[in-house]
């Protein structure tokens, strides 16, 4: 099972991804063309590869925000699947088409729903700058990720971490049947 997690910055994805990890389920390591940063890891929390790298590697999704490619590789997937059975990636819509075209039913979509003042005051709590905020806000509502329910298997309302957590659980249980 390849369980896609989706919602607008603030929703709690990343949160709710740290609990698919208590679970068993390992993620998805993307690939990207942007500088590690700090504290990063590769192969932990990106590949780091050169732009004429990237376009030689199949991916299953890609994508490009703030002039770099982000996108996960199908021999990531495939290793992944292999070792495992299951796997978690937060993408965005556009991957969320892209895996289904590919995996189909193997593919389940949860998508993380919060209001637009709740992430925003999550992402000023967790110190973005008013800046990165008003954009990510902006990228949201233009790119339609307050609005995923017709993409989506489930949704969590992400209000309450305690209860978005079991409903987590409940829909791994569900699909592990």
């Amino acid at each position: 099972m390849i369980y896609l997690l989706i919602g607008p910055s603030g929703s709690g994805k990343t949160t709710l991804a740290q609990y698919l990890k208590e679970l068993g389920i390992p993620e998805l390591v993307s690939h990207t063309t942007r500088l590690m940063r700090p504290g990063e890891v590769q192969g932990k929390t990106y590949y780091f590869v050169k732009f004429e790298d990237f376009e030689q590697i199949e991916m299953i999704e890609q994508t490009k925000y703030n002039h770099h490619l982000y996108g996960t590789s199908k021999q990531e997937v495939e290793r992944v699947l292999s070792s495992s059975g299951s796997a978690f990636a937060i993408v965005d819509r556009h991957g969320i088409e892209q895996y289904k075209a590919i995996y189909g039913d193997l593919v389940k979509t949860i998508y993380v729903w919060v209001p637009a003042e709740l992430a925003i005051e999550r992402m000023i709590q967790r110190g973005d700058d008013e800046d990165s905020i008003v954009g990510r806000i902006r990228h949201a509502f233009r790119s339609g990720e307050f609005d995923n329910l017709d993409i989506a298997d489930y949704c969590i309302v992400n209000k309450d971490l305690e209860a978005s957590v079991r409903q987590l659980e409940a829909i791994v249980r569900e699909a592990r049947v």
